[in-house]
């Protein structure tokens, strides 16, 4: 048994089992056993696990929060939020003002960048490039509108973007509208756009996305291999991301990860807002967020049902470590483990009377919402 940080005091069946983490009980008859893991200045951790004859029984990732409560951070009527891939820049949309502003975790201010004045009108997510060094928001769906920016922005003012369905692809941004196809470069500030070929909706990393003439259903063909085409399934798709081997393409809220191969083609489906992929995970991972529902989607694999309640969830984001989640509700903020055995450990970390968004940063979750009706960014040190 381990936990971070170690040195914690183990309880097996409310009974000090004298030794700290890690580490190794022996000499256990098999059966049920109530864990309890505790540590000063800490949440404790509770679980119920099963000793079985001649098996070890691992708890090695045991991770321990803070005990705390959020404190406010910055004041303001914020409310979407989040963290780029490395952690050290925060964008948040101040709806008061209408601005996208950026400061680190520790709540030094970067820059403020104008938005346009369309965003009142927009549920959007702010969507990172992989690099960290712009955003763009909007330009998820059909007749969406979408603008990008960056906290190094020169002209202060977000850039509009031409209809279409936008995503990063490594640190650029690619669009499509049925027609064009638009290449966004954030370090030059350039567009560039290019006419598609009739019958074709965009091409992406060697393959191209184009209508059958005879069925009308949509085609993703190789390049690379000869004769080679997979049949999407019905849908309006456009390309969304790559990631891998595998090509994503949307419809809507509809995800499909495909790979052409001289050996067969495959393809998973999933339902959700935008995949938010687990830094440095081997095989691509991604959270998704389906309204009342949280989906966890390993490329290859089929996608797994994690957490469902009756009222929207508000936010999900991952811990580096990839062992725990962190779910935002309209009102609570918790950690949810996601070794299911017995059961996935849920923490809660923070209430706040409305929460509108949230991020990980630094060791704290940064959450946008209203408190005693005061109304800002909360932080909420865990680490």
């Amino acid at each position: 048994m381990d936990t971070t940080p170690r040195g914690a005091t183990v309880f097996l069946n409310q009974v000090d089992a004298k030794d700290a983490t890690p580490s190794t009980l022996q000499n256990l008859a098999p059966g049920p056993y109530s864990v309890m893991v505790t540590r000063n200045g800490y949440l404790p951790w509770s679980k119920n696990l099963e000793i079985r004859p001649e098996q070890v029984t691992f708890a090695n990732t045991i991770r321990l929060w803070l005990s705390g409560e959020a404190s406010m951070l910055r004041l303001g009527s914020y409310e979407q939020i989040a963290a780029n891939p490395e952690g050290d820049t925060i964008a948040a949309l101040d709806t008061s003002s209408t601005e996208m502003v950026f400061f680190t975790s520790n709540n030094l201010a970067l820059s403020r960048v104008r938005a346009p004045e369309f965003i009142q009108d927009e549920q959007s997510t702010i969507r990172w490039n992989p690099n960290g060094t712009a955003l763009v928001m909007g330009g998820g769906r059909e007749g969406e509108q979408a603008w990008w920016t960056a906290p190094d922005a020169t002209s202060r003012e977000a850039g509009v973007l031409p209809d279409g369905q936008y995503f990063w692809h490594g640190s650029d941004l690619t669009g499509y509208d049925g027609e064009r196809e638009y290449v966004l470069d954030p370090r030059l500030r350039t567009l560039t756009s290019e006419r598609t070929a009739v019958g074709k909706l965009g091409s992406l990393e060697g393959l191209t996305l184009e209508v059958n003439t005879s069925t009308g259903l949509l085609l993703l063909r190789s390049s690379s291999i000869l004769h080679q085409a997979f049949q999407l399934p019905r849908g309006n798709w456009q390309f969304a991301d790559q990631q891998g081997q595998y090509t994503l393409l949307k419809d809507g809220d509809r995800w499909l990860a495909a790979r052409v191969r001289v050996d067969g083609n495959t393809a998973e489906e999933v339902v959700g807002d935008w995949p938010r992929w687990l830094p440095r995970s081997k095989i691509p991972t991604a959270l998704f967020l389906n309204q009342n529902e949280i989906w966890i989607w390993e490329l290859g694999s089929t996608p797994t049902l994690i957490a469902r309640q009756s009222e929207p969830f508000v936010q999900v984001v991952w811990h580096p470590d990839g062992q725990t989640i962190f779910v935002a509700t309209k009102n609570e903020v918790y950690a949810l483990e996601l070794d299911e055995r017995n059961g996935r450990q849920r923490t809660s970390l923070a209430t706040l009377d409305k929460i509108y968004d949230m991020t990980y940063a630094d060791g704290a979750l940064l959450i946008s919402g209203e408190s005693n009706g005061v109304r800002g960014i909360y932080r909420r040190i865990v680490e």
